[in-house]
């Protein structure tokens, strides 16, 4: 598996044996391919959906057969058909970065470092969109700083990471569990929690734990070069454990995905 691309890769969605990728590239192995390309997760080939996308991805998410896709500063949302490429008309315009998105049912989650959307209504990082027609809801767990990492449970709870110290009218540092209508989970605390930005969140349904992946070198104390693990109570999980983790200079994680429920990262 080396797909090789001629710009950069900046986000990723895995659902159902499909590898979607997103970025600023014009080619995927010598295949044009721009901005969006699904990939053969065994070979790394480029596949032949091809949506043409013109704007760069910054955060993708794949639910209902459509892969919904956050971009930066002027471009918003907007969403593809997993099957044809075709562009949807769904595309909320936000006034900076949407650079994580998590969908629940009929409602898309987008964090980033916004303010507003669609210029009526003030958001702080994070906020709820009707996945049909786009409008606002009132959901505002009004982050007091950017948020770059989302993910669902199959309850309804948003994991949020990134470099706030309140969410949810809660002190979190940096990763947090809102329940659904936006408030921070009391049973969920992960203390002094990282010491640097969470950029990439990934709920396992196998085990209920979280991933959680950035810039941190230590999680509540706990040496952590850049992934951890937290139990359902928000805690670290000892059992996890990737020791001196990555290396080669200033390594930051972006994004996780999981294969399948307790599988490979």
């Amino acid at each position: 598996f080396d797909p090789q691309s001629d710009q950069s890769v900046s986000a990723m969605a895995y659902s159902g044996g499909r590898l979607f990728i997103g970025g600023t590239f014009t080619q995927l192995n010598a295949t044009p391919r721009n901005n969006l390309a699904e990939v053969d997760p065994s070979a790394g080939a480029a596949l032949g959906w091809n949506p043409n996308y013109g704007n760069e991805p910054t955060s993708l998410y794949s639910s209902g057969g459509l892969l919904y896709i956050g971009s930066y500063f002027g471009n918003g949302l907007g969403a593809v058909d997993m099957t044809t490429g075709a562009l949807q008309s769904w595309a909320p315009v936000t006034n900076r970065d949407v650079l994580a998105l998590a969908v629940q049912g009929n409602t898309v989650f987008a964090g980033g470092d916004f303010t507003a959307v669609s210029n009526i209504a003030t958001r702080g990082s994070l906020l709820a969109l009707d996945a049909n027609s786009g409008a606002l809801l009132s959901w505002n767990p009004n982050a007091s700083d950017e948020i770059d990492g989302m993910d669902v449970d199959v309850s309804g709870n948003i994991y949020v990471g990134g470099l706030f110290a309140t969410v949810g009218g809660a002190g979190r540092v940096k990763v947090a569990r809102l329940l659904s209508g936006g408030t921070a989970d009391p049973s969920f605390n992960p203390g002094t929690g990282p010491n640097g930005q969470v950029r990439a969140v990934r709920w396992d349904s196998a085990s209920g734990k979280v991933y959680i992946g950035g810039d941190f070198t230590t999680v509540a104390g706990t040496s952590r070069k850049g992934i951890a693990r937290l139990n359902p109570d928000g805690s670290l999980d000892s059992g996890f454990d990737p020791g001196t983790g990555f290396t080669g200079g200033s390594v930051s994680i972006k994004q996780i995905q999981l294969q399948s429920p307790g599988g490979k990262l």
